[in-house]
């Protein structure tokens, strides 16, 4: 994913990892955090139902990624299983965003969510 950097914007790290809408529908594809943003790049595009409801109002998104700026982050909540760990993000607008990473450590995934 090719990422134009804001000002004072340093990239933290990048995974492969599932993205979960407010909506309910699932997504495979890249998460690139950064120290001012998390960047997500589906494998496929949004579906029809994302784009037509507005589940992300504090959200800058398209058909092909979506940016979720710190600063609406209100909360980050972690749900680990023997088979999957989530990081689930609540906006400030109260809509929450999950990213699974499966049965893997989803720890520096929240670290770098959680750093400035």
């Amino acid at each position: 994913m090719s990422i134009t950097m804001i000002e004072d914007e340093v990239r933290i790290d990048t995974w492969i990892i599932q993205y979960i809408s407010p909506a309910g529908n699932k997504y495979s594809g890249k998460l690139t955090i950064t120290n001012k943003r998390l960047l997500y790049k589906p494998l496929t595009n949004f579906s029809a139902m994302d784009r037509a409801r507005n589940f992300i109002s504090a959200i800058n998104k398209n058909e092909s990624e979506i940016q979720i700026e710190k600063t609406v982050i209100a909360e980050v909540l972690v749900e680990k299983t023997a088979s999957s760990k989530n990081a689930i993000l609540v906006l400030s607008d109260g809509s929450r965003h999950t990213f699974n990473y499966g049965a893997l450590n989803i720890d520096k995934v929240v670290e770098a969510i959680r750093s400035t």
